[in-house]
């Protein structure tokens, strides 16, 4: 689904299972619910889309920290 247009797209409970979403546009997009395990993240941007309650990887979490510009640090 690389480069596809889901702005505005209501994808509450979905499954994006090992999807492919570099350079898609997702603006507004609801993703609530979603299951996005193993999906490429980049083009979500957390403050542009929803994601409460999606359910993602530790290591997509750890991407999407990085999109905010948080800093990762061990304990």
């Amino acid at each position: 689904m690389r480069e596809v247009n889901l702005s505005g797209s209501r994808c509450q409970g979905a499954v994006f299972r090992d999807v492919d979403f570099t350079n898609a546009s997702l603006r507004e997009a609801d993703f609530t619910g979603a299951d996005l395990r193993g999906t490429t993240l980049t083009a979500f941007d957390p403050r542009d889309v929803t994601l409460r309650d999606a359910i993602i990887t530790a290591d997509q979490a750890v991407d999407l920290a990085v999109c905010l510009r948080m800093s990762i640090r061990a304990t």
